[in-house]
């Protein structure tokens, strides 16, 4: 069922996809950028007859109107629809750079987040999908007048990179608005600190994200936590959610609930 709420505080609205049983535990799913909702569509009906799924555009995608482009105003938008619906300790799940949010959320508000679930998301290195955006300019090249005339290039790299074409032009575009602004030293120094219960999927075949950034955060996560679970699949690329979506479902509704018991 598609729903919108209205965020505490004056935080805007945000839209989301509400499945599965009301009572029990809660899995918030978060899409990378740029992405939707729709990103999870084969994975959420492998998880809801288990668990309650929340499927969320963050602001400025999907149906959610804009907000802020940093970080910390995204797990806020993400933080403020834990508070509007009054749930308990949820596990976040973020895919790409949606695990920079959910990582972001659970450290600013710890006794929030009830765990974290990690899909092929940025880690303790930046990684070579990265590595070669040149963020910075990129994002002082997008706040200049210069930006109706880079944003269509902008969208045509994006379709010759595979993303859908199905995301609207602006979505493509605050895409890079929110890159642009990404703090690779911020998201390690969270990842170091983190205390909450994690479970971590990456892909060997990934072309974003090298498997070795994915298996030294594997490696430190299972040193450092009391409660951590690793899934590594040979394939199935940047999208592990849609190739193992069954696989990926029954382990994150099993993590849910041990992470609610």
């Amino acid at each position: 069922m598609r729903r919108t709420v209205s965020l505490p505080r004056g935080g805007g609205e945000l839209s989301f996809i509400d499945e599965g049983p009301e009572d029990g535990p809660v899995v918030v799913l978060v899409h990378g950028m740029p992405g939707n909702q729709r990103d999870f569509k084969y994975l959420a009906p492998a998880m809801s007859k288990r668990v309650r799924v929340l499927r969320v555009d963050l602001p400025g995608f999907g149906a959610s109107p804009p907000g802020g482009l940093e970080v910390d105003d995204l797990a806020g938008s993400l933080l403020g629809l834990v508070e509007a619906l009054d749930l308990r300790q949820p596990l976040l799940a973020g895919h790409s750079y949606g695990g920079v949010v959910i990582t972001a959320a659970a450290d600013l508000a710890p006794r929030m987040v009830g765990g974290l679930g990690l899909i092929c998301s940025p880690a303790l290195r930046i990684h070579r999908g990265m590595r070669r955006l040149p963020r910075v300019t990129l994002g002082r090249v997008l706040d200049s007048r210069l930006r109706p005339y880079v944003s269509p290039p902008l969208v045509r790299a994006m379709h010759r990179m595979g993303f859908s074409r199905r995301l609207r032009d602006d979505e493509h575009v605050r895409c890079f608005d929110v890159i642009a602004r990404y703090r690779p030293a911020v998201h390690r120094a969270r990842l170091l600190r983190t205390v909450h219960p994690t479970l971590q999927v990456w892909c060997q075949d990934d072309p974003l994200i090298e498997v070795e950034v994915s298996r030294e955060l594997d490696a430190h996560l299972r040193r450092h936590l009391t409660q951590h679970v690793a899934l590594e699949f040979a394939n199935g690329g940047h999208n592990p959610q849609k190739d193992h979506a069954e696989v990926l479902g029954m382990a994150l509704a099993d993590f849910a609930k041990s992470c609610a018991s």
